[in-house]
């Protein structure tokens, strides 16, 4: 199988999981319990948009950059780069840049049809550089 790579960036500085970033706020008027977000991921995401020229509701901040959002299958290959050596489940991190990336505009959608796979993702330790480098990849026929 061939790849051509239609996008890539890296997004410095640490970087949280959504899934085991989130708070349960008690709502008192609905008596219902909320999940959201917590701060640490709100952060990281408003710093990885505008890394990606975009303000917070995905708007482009500069023309440069601007691609057109993606809506057809794809590989996203990431290389996730930890502060530490804690051992975490890489799945994790697949949900929240798959959300950062449609939010974005980049991806049309996250689900199966648009994101087919995660070839060559790995998880690293770089205590000094803690960073996500990924890509975007259209597969190519080969012939």
């Amino acid at each position: 199988m061939k790849y051509k790579e239609i996008y890539h960036k890296i997004l410095v500085g640490r970087f949280y999981a959504k899934k085991n970033s989130s708070n349960s706020i008690w709502n008192h008027y609905t008596k219902k319990l909320i999940r959201t977000t917590s701060a640490n991921y709100k952060g990281w995401e408003k710093d990885a948009m505008m890394q990606l020229g975009r303000s917070v509701n995905g708007k482009f901040l500069h023309n440069k950059e601007r691609i057109k959002e993606i809506d057809f299958p794809v590989i996203l290959k990431c290389h996730f780069y930890n502060y530490d050596k804690r051992r975490r489940d890489i799945s994790n991190y697949y949900e929240g840049l798959q959300d950062l990336l449609v939010d974005a505009g980049i991806l049309i959608d996250d689900n199966y049809t648009i994101v087919k796979g995660h070839d060559g993702s790995r998880m690293f330790v770089d205590t000094e550089n803690p960073r996500i480098e990924f890509w975007i990849l259209e597969e190519v026929s080969e012939g």
